[in-house]
């Protein structure tokens, strides 16, 4: 993915609390990336990949390292790989097993979903199962959602 449609895909995302520096001067920043020559995610995954390249990049960029650091955490999330469900932010893979058996066996599938099905559906096969631990709401059920409508969006 080039990374302008990274930034819309960012741009376009819910992010929890400690993530929404990344929406501060994000045209900015993303024009400063392809200024200094990355122009896709593998490129900005690179310059961002250890503590000595985020301090590089933000001495010749200007752009703050906490800036940088968080961006390469959320890059993290967004780069999973393969057709299952674990690609949407949120579901890992005990997770995914609830969603499956729940009958959402593709990111379509969450996407074109309620919160409300959703979370009814999903607690009730991990009520059964025991895949994991966590009690999940209405709001996790809508980014899960939403974060699954932005990879239909984008893959399409």
């Amino acid at each position: 993915m080039d990374i302008q449609n990274y930034k819309t895909f960012l741009k376009n995302q819910y992010l929890i609390p400690s993530r929404q520096i990344l929406h501060e001067n994000m045209d900015a920043n993303f024009k400063i990336f392809e200024n200094y020559g990355l122009k896709n995610l593998s490129d900005l995954k690179q310059a961002i990949s250890t503590p000595a390249k985020i301090d590089k990049l933000s001495k010749e960029t200007k752009i703050l390292p906490e800036y940088l650091n968080i961006l390469r955490r959320e890059l993290g999330t967004f780069d999973k790989t393969g057709t299952g469900l674990e690609r949407i932010n949120g579901i890992g893979p005990q997770a995914a097993k609830a969603f499956y058996e729940a009958g959402y066996k593709t990111v379509k599938d969450v996407a074109n979903s309620t919160k409300e099905e959703l979370l009814e559906k999903i607690t009730k096969v991990n009520n059964e199962k025991q895949y994991y631990k966590a009690k999940l709401g209405l709001k996790d059920m809508q980014f899960v959602i939403d974060y699954a409508n932005l990879i239909v969006h984008f893959e399409s």
